[in-house]
């Protein structure tokens, strides 16, 4: 009989605990789940989950060092988010939106916003907003989403035969009506921080606008979307502490054993 450890069971529970707490993070509206954020929690996990479910003498294993090895990996790559870190909300090209908020909450300006100060959308009724970009565009595909660990996920797509809104246009976005009728359709209220993502291509133009919006919850037991994923942080590393308890007395009771 042989002690027993789990480096790849924990390197799993970690990374599950960690991207349920970048969740968690993100619905409460502290932090949108940015690259370096969701990498560098990622590592984290899978490094301290392995060394968790590890027993001291087999930390030299092949399938130790593999889980220590992929944790370092995902924090490397976790770095590479902090250019996205600091430059926050920008334009890039020749675009440009321009906002107001109904009640003001300043001057309208450009989309200028971080994953420290995002736009509340809790404190506004009313976006107005004018979009510029070269004139004379007649092909061109825009793309709106949301970037997750600094990859971008497309959830609307048109061009000119599908568009109702031209890339020099302008309008006003009902706040609270969106918002209701996102809810409706996924069935939760949209809370949280998102890093969103709008981009137009087209043969004489390439411009990305992004910017962080933040809609925080009433409470943080809001929903049963919130409730779910404080279940699920707090019950992780429970469940991980409880089977390293086992498994360390599995390994006492032999040593026992052994030397009777």
């Amino acid at each position: 009989m042989r002690d027993v450890s789990a480096p790849g069971w924990g390197a799993l529970l970690g990374a599950t605990w960690a991207a349920v707490l970048v969740a968690l993070v993100g619905f409460l509206g502290i932090a949108p789940p940015d690259r370096l954020l969701l990498f560098g929690a990622l590592g984290l996990g899978v490094a301290g989950g392995a060394a968790a479910l590890t027993q001291r003498k087999h930390m030299r294993s092949r399938s130790f060092i593999a889980a220590v090895a992929a944790g370092a990996f995902l924090g490397a790559f976790a770095l590479t988010g902090i250019p996205e870190y600091v430059a926050g909300g920008q334009a890039d090209g020749p675009c440009e939106i321009r906002i107001d908020t109904s009640p003001p909450l300043g001057s309208p300006t450009t989309l200028v916003t971080s994953s420290r100060d995002p736009l509340d959308l809790g404190s506004v009724d009313a976006l107005r907003w004018v979009s510029t970009a070269p004139k004379g565009l007649t092909e061109w595909r825009r793309d709106l989403g949301l970037r997750i660990g600094g990859f971008d996920l497309v959830v609307l797509r048109d061009t000119p035969e599908t568009a109702s809104v031209k890339p020099n246009d302008g309008g006003v976005v009902d706040v609270e009506e969106v918002l209701e009728r996102v809810e409706s359709t996924l069935g939760v209220a949209p809370t949280g921080v998102y890093h969103v993502i709008a981009s137009l291509e087209a043969p004489d133009a390439d411009c990305t606008v992004s910017a962080y919006l933040r809609l925080g919850p009433a409470h943080p037991w809001d929903g049963p979307l919130l409730v779910t994923l404080w279940i699920l942080v707090l019950a992780t590393p429970a469940v991980t502490a409880v089977v390293g308890h086992r498994m360390r007395r599995a390994a006492r009771a032999q040593r026992a054993d052994q030397s009777r």
